[in-house]
């Protein structure tokens, strides 16, 4: 019998497949063909971390020639990150980049024409999810995030509402703060 998973990769995996959800059915099809193979099993071999708007700003570059490689310390701890996933509503959407605003601040989400399908669906007030990864602007020393993915939550939110998912996503930063705080999660 296999040993149990630790809580923290539980709980990655819970993030993550109510992430794909929000993608779509033939998404969540794929993805179970791809996390039933044995490699899908090995743990995130890259740092992905929920972060809220304001803690982007407080990310480094671990060393100036790797734009790819940032750490932040969240909950007192310095870890490593690759890839953030923030949401929050949009506001200024200016030719391919929004400002992503949560209730700790905002942030500016650029390079949207990366996003794997048209974002011409894009309007003040959504409430969105947002995966990316960190960069620096080299002209203001700005930190950014560069789209990956950028997801409508409004038909994720058709039976509860939009406050509810911006609530959830508060515990779940809560959460994910405190499972750091105890050591639980790197």
């Amino acid at each position: 019998m296999p040993s149990p998973r630790p809580p923290a990769t539980l709980h990655v995996e819970c993030a993550f497949f109510s992430y794909m959800l929000c993608l779509g059915p033939s998404t969540v099809h794929k993805t179970r063909r791809l996390m039933s193979s044995p490699a899908a099993l090995a743990p995130l071999d890259f740092p992905m971390r929920k972060l809220l708007c304001a803690e982007v700003q407080l990310a480094t570059a671990v060393s100036a020639g790797d734009v790819e490689s940032w750490r932040i310390t969240i909950a007192g701890r310095v870890v490593p990150i690759k890839l953030c996933w923030l949401q929050g509503y949009v506001r200024d959407v200016v030719d391919d980049s929004i400002e992503l605003v949560d209730k700790s601040g905002a942030v500016r989400v650029r390079e949207l024409k990366k996003n794997p399908t048209p974002v011409d669906w894009l309007a003040d007030g959504l409430y969105c999810s947002v995966v990316g990864l960190l960069r620096c602007d080299p002209g203001t020393g700005v930190v950014y995030v560069s789209v990956r993915k950028l997801i409508n939550l409004k038909d994720a939110a058709s039976e509860h509402g939009v406050k509810f998912l911006e609530d959830l996503w508060y515990a779940e930063i809560a959460d994910l703060r405190a499972m750091l705080e105890s050591g639980e999660l790197n």
